[in-house]
């Protein structure tokens, strides 16, 4: 509207209408015969206006050509004039000014919004973003990771079908409800993934406001709390170990004294000849439950003793054979079947200490044939890591099985499920114990009715290298 109102303007009638004049004058003048000069005068004056002209507007379309093929804001139009032709090359380098700035505000935006998308696609957590409908806008790559699903296959799908088990869809919705409300919340859920079923996580849940205030969604940042609560779990039962071997070292110690007294003096009695047959049987019971409590005493130090930084080169299968024939009285004397899997060929070495890790595999074992009624197997295996540099240990039996609430308190100190006076409670303890002091782990899984097997996976021994000499 303003370059039509410039072209519209009084000024430049008025130009053109002195220039028709000078024009007819001109003529005029030359058909007299008379005032040539004067006429040359005119008719030069007239071609400068006119250059002037054609100048001014051959630079205003010279500029718009710049603009339209190389997109350059910056061309300004040089018209000094104040004339129409200079009003409307100042309406159009203010035009251009203000593009200039709206381009650059645009360019702003964009880096920022790539930053974001930057930060969203780079983030170790997984970030979700839900509108106020529940359908998924926004799927970065650590959510793909975390639940197992492709981003393409996400968005557009119902958050709370696919991602929240049932029980919690309504504790999730009451979560939104107070992120709705202004400040972000934290909770920790139990999430669905493709993969690994439920898993718990933590979740933070804040509101997206558009430019008029409006909720219309929520942004979810959620984080994998499995490996944290296993190292809360390894900690309290670190914890737990130190505070009772601190305890049984003492007491053990307290107790060797008298026990040791106890036994002397039993056993010199029974040195006597006369001693008659009631006095001798009484004698020999002294003297066997005063030899066990010495060995539970034993087995306390080891729980709480930490085992020294002598280790050595061990090969697994002689170890084995080693464990099954100090295992195979108890399997005879149960009628339990008790063998060795054979190990495939170029198994790798171990490095530690081979009395305890030979003590406990005889404690698994030992276990295992326990919890075998007659007729049934016991058998453990090993194999290379499938998945890291080491060696996975199983020993499996077709026992009764560990209850589900048990289980999660079997590797707890003086946790037994033996009748009184057949187990102390700390096998398994001192298992765990000797294990993790190698750099390995134990796992254990079990079916009620139908066996248990306990998994140990302990780290290769690094390979020696030897310099040859070129």
């Amino acid at each position: 509207m303003n370059i039509l109102r410039s072209f519209q303007g009084r000024h430049l009638l008025v130009f053109l209408l002195i220039d028709v004049a000078l024009v007819g004058f001109l003529m005029a003048t030359l058909s007299s015969g008379g005032g040539r000069v004067m006429a040359l005068v005119l008719a030069l004056l007239v071609f400068w206006r006119a250059r002037v002209l054609l100048r001014q507007l051959q630079q205003l379309r010279v500029t718009l050509l710049r603009i339209i093929d190389g997109g350059d804001l910056s061309q300004r139009i040089q018209v000094r004039s104040k004339d129409e032709l200079g009003a409307l090359a100042g309406t159009f380098n203010l035009m251009l000014e203000q593009l200039e700035e709206h381009t650059a505000e645009l360019e702003r935006s964009r880096d920022h919004l790539s930053l974001l998308a930057q930060i969203t696609s780079t983030s170790p957590n997984a970030i979700i973003m839900v509108g106020g409908e529940g359908w998924i806008h926004v799927w970065n790559t650590a959510a793909e990771k975390l639940f197992g699903w492709p981003r393409l296959e996400m968005l557009g799908a119902s958050f709370l079908e696919r991602v929240v088990p049932e029980d919690e869809r309504g504790r999730f919705s009451g979560l939104a409800a107070r992120a709705t409300e202004g400040e972000p919340v934290e909770a920790e859920l139990s999430l669905i993934t493709s993969r690994a079923g439920t898993i718990p996580v933590q979740v933070t849940l804040s509101r997206i406001l558009d430019a008029l205030g409006q909720v219309q969604g929520h942004v979810c940042i959620v984080r994998d709390l499995r490996e944290y609560k296993r190292l809360r779990e390894s900690l309290v039962q670190s914890e737990k170990m130190a505070a009772v071997g601190t305890l049984v070292a003492g007491l053990s110690h307290e107790l060797n004294n008298p026990l040791g007294i106890i036994l002397g003096f039993a056993q010199g009695l029974l040195r006597k000849p006369s001693q008659d047959e009631a006095s001798r049987m009484a004698l020999l019971s002294i003297e066997k439950q005063t030899q066990r409590c010495a060995q539970l005493v034993r087995t306390l130090l080891d729980f709480s003793r930490r085992g020294g930084p002598e280790r050595e080169r061990i090969e697994v299968g002689p170890m084995l054979e080693r464990v099954c024939e100090l295992a195979m009285g108890q399997a005879r004397h149960g009628e339990v079947s008790l063998g060795i899997v054979p190990s495939p060929v170029g198994l790798p070495e171990l490095e530690g200490r081979v009395a305890e890790l030979e003590s406990a595999l005889l404690n698994l074992v030992g276990n295992g044939l326990d919890a075998t009624p007659p007729g049934g197997s016991v058998s453990i295996a090993a194999r290379a890591s499938p998945t890291r540099d080491g060696v996975e240990l199983a020993v499996k039996d077709t026992g009764r099985g560990i209850p589900p609430d048990m289980l999660q308190r079997i590797f707890d100190p003086f946790f037994t499920t033996k009748p009184v006076g057949q187990g102390t409670g700390l096998g398994l303890s001192i298992t765990r114990s000797i294990i993790e002091s190698h750099g390995g782990r134990i796992d254990v899984e079990s079916v009620l009715g139908s066996g248990t097997t306990v998994r140990l996976w302990l780290p290769a021994a690094l390979a020696h290298h030897t310099e040859v000499s070129a």
